[in-house]
């Protein structure tokens, strides 16, 4: 019984803990068509140039406003 509490309240403090995460980051996931070497090499490029253009953008900013969004998905103040 302990440890299902146990279990209960790390479970609690762990999504408690992703939520104030969630507001602070971006999550960027690339897929590659295949598991060929062509498409994980150009994965990998992808994922690096957008990182390199997402922190051109975001350099400065403190807040998801000052980033020049509102929410999710946004680029510039357009939606993608």
């Amino acid at each position: 019984m302990i440890v299902a509490a146990l279990a209960l309240t790390s479970g609690a403090v762990a999504l408690h803990t992703q939520s104030q995460l969630a507001e602070k980051v971006v999550r960027l996931h690339v897929l590659a068509n295949s598991d060929s070497e062509e498409d994980q090499a150009l994965k990998l490029k992808v994922r690096d140039a957008v990182l390199e253009q997402a922190t051109e953008t975001l350099r400065g900013a403190d807040s998801q406003a000052g980033a020049g969004g509102n929410g999710p998905c946004r680029h510039h103040g357009q939606r993608l």
